[in-house]
């Protein structure tokens, strides 16, 4: 009982979000911002920073300019020396470290200056915390499989609510502005959506009536499309998905 406990309270301390004033990416400024530690790791694939703190929180990444190096950014990170991360126990275990650009490692020295790395950390995340309330957003986009048997092409697609509070049911759509029907307008399905709790996410799955890779497919799905969620931010619903036939 007693280590589940430990487990709970050090969780909480890695993994929630606070909120605090001023932002660290901004120096000086004072907003309210919420700030946290998150895993880069997601439907197992593993990020880069500011790739968790987008699909994780919709945040930016803490970062600065790589010193003497241009144009090239440097993000906050921290991971279990010589160890996967899975239940970090005790907070003064991690070394903290830096992830550049677009290399999914974490790279770090320890006291004696041995240099260090891992390719599983935490990123610190920084997200605007102004704003209470559901955010819908299209997290990923599979890639079209075809019912030979019913012919058509199925897209299935990843919803989540990285707002503070919960989401109402809604509907989700996708189109193909590549292809149109008789009318002229593109081809495109529906989804339900159903409520989703503040973190939560969901899968849905579109029909659409052909194959999509016509030669490629081009595609683009909207969460919540008839606006039937008031959200925190109502311009960030849309996904897009291209691939090469």
């Amino acid at each position: 009982m007693k280590d589940a406990l430990k487990w709970l309270v050090v969780t909480a301390l890695l993994l929630g979000t606070g909120v605090v004033q001023a932002d660290p990416v901004k120096d000086n400024a004072l907003d309210n911002y919420k700030s946290g530690w998150y895993l880069n790791s997601h439907q197992n694939e593993l990020m880069t920073c500011p790739q968790t703190c987008k699909v994780w929180v919709n945040g930016v990444a803490e970062h600065e300019n790589n010193m003497g190096v241009k144009s090239i950014e440097t993000y906050v990170c921290k991971f279990v020396d010589h160890k996967k991360l899975e239940k970090p126990f005790r907070v003064y275990h991690f070394l903290y470290g830096n992830q550049f650009d677009k290399t999914q490692v974490c790279y770090a020295t320890d006291i004696n200056g041995n240099p260090k790395q891992n390719k599983q950390f935490y990123c610190l995340c920084i997200a605007d915390a102004s704003c209470v309330g559901p955010d819908l957003v299209v997290t990923k986009i599979d890639r079209p499989q075809w019912d030979s048997v019913n012919h058509r092409s199925i897209i299935t697609a990843e919803i989540k609510n990285i707002g503070s509070a919960g989401a109402v049911a809604s509907i989700a759509r996708i189109i193909d502005p590549s292809t149109s029907q008789s009318t002229g307008a593109p081809y495109n399905a529906i989804a339900n959506t159903p409520a989703l709790a503040a973190g939560a996410s969901v899968t849905v799955t579109f029909y659409l009536p052909y194959w999509v890779y016509n030669p490629n497919a081009d595609l683009e799905v909207t969460a919540d499309y008839k606006g039937m969620v008031q959200e925190c931010n109502e311009n960030n619903n849309t996904k897009t998905f291209q691939e090469n036939g």
